[in-house]
């Protein structure tokens, strides 16, 4: 079975969405036992929000059954450079040395909680990085460093996975980055079942506790470390003009200055796990101050 990409995902926030969930689509309609070739021949343009998720699938729900195929030279290089034992020195010195380029390929770490100082490795690195390609404001870096810090805890926290993955780029011209993180654990109406929420029955309702702040932890004071994303989608839309996005089970949340939604996906249209999207712009926002959006 061949699914050809298309020739290009435009500009606009919530368009890499809509052809990616047209592919899931295809796939989980396929025979299980078929083998599917995604064919980029006549693709000219992807970001983030649509390349990450299709690695993880390719990597980790359809293994040995997906494959890339007719890829040009940048999608090599992002799928063929994914990081996992940082801690070895060849590996953090082939990291850096995007730092001369306008992404990160794709950078899969450990989600296992013991391995703190690889993921603290990692982004230290990842951290030189965003200084060198974006030379942003120290508030706006330090707004970067907390959104990324906190997705990357939720997996580490709440998927049960094993690994998670990012991938960025950024865009000198149109002075944003496209940050995508993703894992493919339980996701997080199973997260907050798991913890004896029993009243939390669908992916909706789970997806708008989240973003509303409900700790699986349920203590009075644990909300901004529920699952972190109340204060992050507020420093990104409120405090940055970006856009936020996360996708678990069949319900994606939708925000940006414009409008903010969750809507409900097909049922064949699902994700196994957690992908955030987060669009930021790296130009010097008048009156941003970083800690008006912490709590």
């Amino acid at each position: 079975m061949i699914i050809t990409i298309p020739s290009k995902i435009e500009d606009q926030f919530g368009d890499a969405f809509i052809k990616l969930f047209n592919i899931i689509n295809e796939i989980n309609n396929s025979d299980k036992d078929t083998s599917i070739e995604m064919d980029f021949k006549h693709n000219r343009w992807i970001n983030p929000f649509f390349i990450l998720p299709l690695y993880c699938l390719m990597k980790e729900e359809a293994k040995n059954r997906i494959k890339f195929i007719n890829i040009n030279s940048y999608l090599n290089t992002l799928i063929n450079n994914s990081f996992y034992d940082i801690l070895n020195a060849d590996n953090q010195e082939h990291l850096e040395s995007f730092s001369r380029k306008n992404y990160l390929p794709i950078v899969c770490f450990s989600a296992y909680k013991e391995d703190d100082l690889s993921r603290t490795k990692l982004f230290g690195i990842l951290n030189v990085i965003i200084k060198k390609l974006l030379n942003p404001s120290l508030q706006i870096f330090t707004a970067l460093n907390y959104i990324i810090d906190e997705s990357v805890a939720n997996i580490k926290d709440h998927s049960g996975a094993s690994k998670g993955y990012v991938l960025a780029q950024y865009y000198p011209d149109k002075k944003y980055i496209d940050i995508c993180i993703a894992d493919c654990g339980k996701g997080i109406l199973q997260s907050y079942q798991d913890n004896g929420f029993s009243h939390i029955m669908d992916n909706v309702v789970a997806l708008s506790e989240a973003i509303n702040g409900l700790s699986t932890k349920n203590l009075p004071n644990a909300e901004n470390r529920g699952y972190g994303i109340k204060t992050s989608k507020k420093m990104i839309v409120k405090g940055l003009d970006g856009s936020f996005s996360i996708l678990t089970g069949n319900a994606i949340y939708f925000y940006t200055n414009l409008k903010e939604e969750i809507i409900e996906l097909p049922e064949n249209i699902s994700w196994k796990g957690t992908v955030v999207a987060i669009r930021m712009p790296y130009r010097d926002i008048n009156n941003f101050e970083y800690w008006k959006y912490t709590e």
